[in-house]
């Protein structure tokens, strides 16, 4: 807070209790200031700031596997993905070679094989 009342308050996202807020949740950080006038009295007040939750964003990551002729390779991408609000993370829509396919859909890559996600990974 500065002198003239003007302050700047930043929401560190890296905090835990910060980014676990889901949309209507909220947490508050309260500041008590003092204020002197020119005869020198002085007074306190609260300054309140309220902390709303949003629904963030998953935090995926990027996948790999390996796989030998004649075998079939399973996996799951949603293994290392998360969510910071616990919401459940499921596949919507997948792209090989510029085609956008749906889940549970398969895809036939020409002179490779076929390739099937489903929505729970």
């Amino acid at each position: 807070m500065n002198a003239d009342g003007s302050y700047s308050y930043t929401v560190d996202n890296t905090v835990a209790a910060v980014n676990v807020l889901k949309t209507g949740e909220s947490l508050t950080e309260t500041y008590i200031y003092t204020l002197t006038d020119a005869d020198g009295d002085t007074d306190t007040a609260t300054l309140t700031i309220t902390v709303f939750g949003v629904n963030d964003t998953p935090q995926v990551s990027n996948d790999s596997n390996t796989n030998v002729e004649d075998q079939v390779q399973t996996g799951n991408v949603l293994a290392n993905d998360s969510d910071p609000d616990g919401d459940e993370l499921s596949v919507t829509a997948f792209t090989i070679n510029g085609e956008n396919y749906t889940p549970g859909d398969s895809a036939s890559i020409p002179g490779i094989g076929t390739f099937t996600l489903n929505s729970d990974g």
